[in-house]
């Protein structure tokens, strides 16, 4: 190979540097790297070619893995901070245009520093040199070589937008994988996510244990650091708690389900899920004060009779209860405000407190006739008998569905025995098949698990009316817990006071003894119907 760096090269004899120092910039961005364009061949290449113009020693080397269109480029505004600093001319050798720049904006500088004498730069590739006494037509190689280099930079970006839309609509994550997984290598070496092992389960127990409604952001961010759920360690720091905001990130991430969100668009992907579709939306509920737990919960029995039903009157948020003990044993539960935002002063309140005053809210007579009662009966036994037929239909609907998918399932492993299909296919049917297989299974659990009993329900009706205290008084958490559910709409409290509202359709039956006309209105109001308590 011809040595282009002999003092009789032309190029070299031509372009005889009018700076008596200089620095040597080699720079890589780490995709480069992984290609095999080190900066150890451009130091090398550099370091000749300064002993061709006569200069033994660089008085400085710049080696730098650096991106040259993201970011601010701090290690070349170190170099061009360093060669501002000299008290005289210093030559800057680079192996090529693209190993400076790759975009105009850092051209205008540089140019300013040529003009007033405080730099030169040689590009070896090009065997072009920029002063303060460079020609137009060595200026417009300059300026072609950046555009090269900057059309080079966008047909990339090109192409990767274009792989990244690919592997997006193919379910596939781009960046570092959520808490609870794992970035890592499939067989064919391509990137992917596992599961876990280790954070997985905690996230999905850390999930189960929030949609009770028992925890306060702050409380749950107390269990993570109870039962070890930290952040993943990073080369050179330990491992550290949650930060809170982090919490409140994971509680809101679909990606837990099977679902990323890019750029504003849900996109199911093709990774395990940690929890389920139903789990997450109950813990939204928690999050936005929406909780109302139904009679029976798939994540958690009741153990206060007030979770998820009261409202902090400051911010809106859920109040959370909490058990106390007194140095004496007896314990106490407290109402605490979730406390989202961070400025809110609410105080804490006795759970005792908030059920004195609902008990002499509902003290007040109800004046309806056993005609009216009836008649609620009968309408509530109607509603029911509806709906449980409504529930025997989708059931069936269900177990057609599950029996569909199962089948589905063994003609596919069928197709893969016959070679008829190929692994990755096969795979990604399979999972889809028992993604949806288990969503099935939970849809049909909850449909089990809140089965209506009619003939109690109806019998329920006049004790409702009647006596209100009786269910409020039971010794079972579960039903006062349900009774309260039940018939009131709203529940705030501020400072130490409670403040309640009835549903819509019970407030018109204890506000309009005559049954003509709530019977009337009941039936001329659609909000009444389709916000009936009793079904």
């Amino acid at each position: 190979m011809r040595n282009i760096f002999n003092h009789n090269n032309i190029f070299a004899q031509s372009n005889e540097p009018t700076a008596s120092q200089a620095v040597i910039f080699a720079r890589v961005s780490s995709r480069e790297q992984s290609r095999g364009q080190s900066t150890t061949a451009q130091i090398k290449n550099c370091e000749q070619y300064c002993n061709s113009i006569g200069i033994t020693k660089p008085i400085r080397i710049f080696n730098i893995t650096e991106s040259s269109t993201h970011g601010e480029r701090r290690r070349f505004q170190e170099m061009l901070s360093f060669v501002k600093a000299q008290g005289k001319k210093t030559l800057i050798v680079a192996d090529c245009v693209d190993r400076i720049q790759r975009s105009f904006k850092e051209s205008v500088e540089l140019k300013d520093l040529a003009e007033k004498g405080k730099l030169e730069i040689h590009f070896i590739r090009e065997c072009l040199t920029i002063t303060d006494h460079s020609t137009s037509a060595e200026q417009l190689r300059w300026n072609m070589s950046v555009l090269a280099a900057q059309s080079y930079v966008d047909t990339l970006r090109d192409n990767v937008n274009r792989s990244m839309q690919t592997n997006w609509s193919n379910g596939l994550w781009q960046s570092f994988a959520p808490l609870g997984y794992l970035n890592a290598k499939d067989e064919k070496d391509n990137a992917t996510i596992v599961l876990d092992p280790v954070r997985a389960p905690l996230v999905k127990k850390m999930f189960e244990e929030y949609a009770t409604g028992q925890y306060s952001l702050q409380g749950l961010l107390k269990w993570a650091h109870d039962n070890g759920l930290t952040m993943r360690k990073t080369p050179g720091k330990p491992e550290r708690d949650l930060p809170l905001t982090t919490l409140n990130r994971i509680l809101k991430q679909p990606f837990y389900y099977g679902v990323m969100v890019v750029k504003g668009h849900e996109i199911p992907h093709i990774y395990p899920p940690i929890i389920d579709k139903l789990l997450f939306d109950r813990v939204q509920d928690v999050l936005h004060g929406k909780c109302r737990l139904p009679a029976k919960s798939i994540y958690g029995e009741k153990e206060f009779v007030l979770r998820g039903l009261v409202r902090c009157a400051k911010c809106g948020h859920t109040m959370s209860p909490e058990k106390h003990r007194k140095p004496s044993g007896k314990e106490y539960v407290y109402l605490r405000c979730s406390h989202l935002k961070n400025d809110c002063s609410q105080k804490p309140i006795r759970e005792d407190s908030i059920l004195e005053q609902l008990e002499h809210e509902l003290t007040v007579d109800c004046k309806l006739s056993d005609e009216a009662i009836t008649y609620i009966k009968n309408l509530v036994q109607s509603n029911l008998e509806s709906e449980n037929q409504l529930k025997v239909g989708t059931e069936r609907y269900i177990a057609k569905r599950i029996t569909e998918l199962k089948t589905n399932k063994q003609r596919l492993v069928s197709m893969r025995i016959a070679g008829e299909i190929d692994k990755e296919s096969y795979d990604l049917a399979r999972m889809d098949i028992e993604n949806e297989l288990q969503e099935q299974e939970k849809i049909r659990a909850s449909y089990i698990e809140t089965e209506t009993n009619i003939i109690e329900t109806v019998d329920n009706v006049e004790k409702i009316f009647k006596k209100p205290l009786f269910f409020l008084k039971s010794s079972k958490i579960e039903i006062r817990s349900a009774f309260l559910r039940l018939i009131l709409s709203n529940c705030y409290v501020d400072d130490g006071k409670a403040w309640f509202s009835l549903k819509k359709s019970l407030s018109l039956f204890v506000k309009t003894p005559n049954m003509n006309i709530w019977q009337s209105q009941w039936e001329s109001n659609p909000c009444y119907r389709n916000e009936n308590p009793m079904s």
